[in-house]
């Protein structure tokens, strides 16, 4: 058990990929603080899950990454409940809570409705109508509003965390959608930000922390999204390794860079796509 004694915190753990990671990384003897924004329920089966994994039932901490003062809470909950924090997964892999997701679609005049970035699939494959396609149906400030949200939380919580982490030689871990066909706008550009901001803070919190990300791509649990089989098809044509990921595939990219095997590796991110990201 190579986490054993590590206390980390998990955002965005009541689904998907996030759920994935938390029990990993308890199965490895984690000590596990969950975040999740709106789907209680989900929380609580990621923890239950957790339990059984592993050797104790994690702490859940609830609050929006959105808001900056919430991401502060969270971070300052999370590191009280385990005494301390070796380890953060920023699980970024859809804009925060309040923030659009995707476009108007012609005509409406109005965004889609909001999803929490828990209770949101971790890459959606919804596939937008044509008219949804067209320049009439894109809104840039929906966009951008998205993008500002996913970056704003994982800024807040890293800094509130960057001294604990650094009392023990920590790692930072930020998990972001890499562009995958369909995938939201508002978390396409978020993942991109996200992501690009890992160096920023690799430069910055070196020596003592280092801070590596994982670029998602499209996983088999979301392709229940797509529902034309031409669709699929399309998607499957852009994979070299020819099938979409797991979100178990997902969590042991995260396992290993959080890992003492990743001690002289900071700065980087690691593509979990099947080969999408080389064509």
């Amino acid at each position: 058990m190579q986490f054993q004694g590590k206390r980390v915190l998990v955002t965005g753990a009541s689904r998907g990929i996030g759920r994935a990671i938390a029990v990993l990384l308890a199965s490895e003897g984690a000590s596990l603080a969950l975040h999740y924004d709106a789907d209680s329920g989900g929380a609580e089966e990621t923890a239950t899950a957790c339990g059984l994994a592993g050797e104790a039932v994690p702490a859940l901490v609830r609050g929006s990454l959105a808001d900056w003062q919430q991401a502060e809470r969270i971070a300052e909950e999370a590191a009280t409940a385990l005494g301390g924090l070796d380890v953060l997964v920023l699980n970024a892999t859809e804009p925060a809570a309040g923030a659009p997701l995707a476009p108007a679609t012609a005509g409406s005049g109005e965004p889609r409705s909001p999803q929490s970035a828990d209770s949101a699939r971790s890459v959606s494959l919804h596939v937008p109508s044509a008219a949804a396609r067209r320049p009439l149906g894109l809104d840039a400030r929906s966009w951008a509003a998205g993008a500002e949200g996913m970056l704003r939380g994982a800024v807040a919580v890293t800094a509130a965390v960057a001294d604990l982490l650094a009392q023990r030689q920590g790692a930072v871990v930020v998990v972001a959608p890499l562009g995958a066909y369909g995938a939201a706008p508002a978390a396409a550009l978020g993942g991109a930000a996200v992501l690009g901001l890992v160096a920023a803070l690799a430069r910055a919190l070196a020596p003592r922390v280092r801070v590596n990300g994982v670029a998602i791509g499209a996983m088999a649990a979301e392709a229940q999204g797509v529902s034309e089989q031409s669709e699929h098809a399309r998607l499957l044509a852009q994979v070299p390794l020819g099938r979409l990921g797991r979100p178990e595939e997902a969590a042991a990219a995260v396992l290993f860079l959080a890992s003492q095997e990743a001690a002289f590796i900071t700065g980087q991110v690691l593509a979990v796509d099947g080969g999408r990201s080389v064509r």
